[in-house]
């Protein structure tokens, strides 16, 4: 057992001793063990009861009761969706034409993986979910039909060029164990599968773009599903929501195909 001496003022003596005294400093001896019992705030929630109430929050949240709608409400009539997310869609809009950028120039030298890409580039440029209620009405439709139309070639070229890459690095590591036994090697077979790892990582790096870019549509999509109206989240939840079981090869994207998709399935007005 530890003890401490405490100094205290006069008059907080005076008052603990209930009986007339001077004032001067008095020293009192505590059990130190005892104050800090006192003082240690109760012990917090473990990680998982925290994880489990906020799972516990969201499930409640999203199997909440249809809200009743009022048609004149400035958010059933899309007009929060830019006037308080003009910010975040001007970001997403910057980022995404960084993103295309950088897809335009990658260089692809296959005529048919080419012809693939540059249609899938144009529609994922020109998507955008408007400013007018007109095109906003149609934008998670609009926005599950590009997903739709630019995941399968993506992924296709993704897997595609994983195969050759993944051969190409088991030929690299034969050559390697044949050159530190004493083998003989020559320059033209390292050339040639310098050349194929270039070819193929072409298509990998194009078809990660552009799941990249399809990220950024449910970035947008997100911010339609947050403020936008019942009816608009309703369209995402329905047809986003199936794409949850099937992920996409990108964790990013898919990762934020499910914020999408959760968002979209509780509506809530804002202050």
């Amino acid at each position: 057992m530890k003890l401490r001496r405490l100094l205290l003022p006069a008059a907080v003596t005076c008052a603990l001793l209930a009986s007339g005294c001077e004032r001067k400093p008095n020293v009192i001896i505590v059990n130190e063990d005892e104050v800090k019992e006192a003082e240690s705030p109760p012990p917090g929630r473990s990680e998982e009861e925290l994880r489990a109430e906020y799972e516990a929050r969201i499930k409640a949240r999203e199997n909440q009761p249809e809200p009743e709608l009022d048609p004149n409400d400035p958010r059933e009539k899309f007009e929060l969706v830019w006037k308080v997310g003009q910010s975040r869609i001007d970001s997403i809009y910057s980022e995404r034409a960084e993103m295309l950028g950088l897809l335009s120039r990658i260089k692809l030298d296959d005529p048919k993986e080419k012809a693939t890409v540059e249609p899938l580039v144009k529609k994922l440029t020109e998507f955008g979910i408007g400013r007018e209620p007109a095109s906003m009405e149609k934008a998670a439709a609009e926005l599950c039909k590009v997903i739709e139309e630019v995941r399968g070639p993506a992924e296709a070229l993704i897997g595609a060029g994983e195969t050759e890459l993944k051969r190409i690095n088991d030929e690299t590591a034969a050559l390697d164990a044949k050159a530190e036994s004493g083998g003989t090697v020559y320059q033209r077979q390292w050339d040639k599968i310098d050349k194929e790892r270039t070819r193929w990582s072409a298509p990998v790096k194009a078809g990660k773009q552009m799941l990249l870019v399809i990220k950024s549509i449910l970035e947008e999509g997100y911010v339609l599903a947050d403020l936008g109206p019942r009816r608009a989240q309703i369209a995402l939840r329905d047809c986003l929501g199936p794409m949850v079981d099937k992920p996409f090869t990108l964790d990013l994207t898919q990762d934020q195909l499910v914020k999408t998709v959760g968002r979209a399935k509780w509506y809530r007005d804002l202050p």
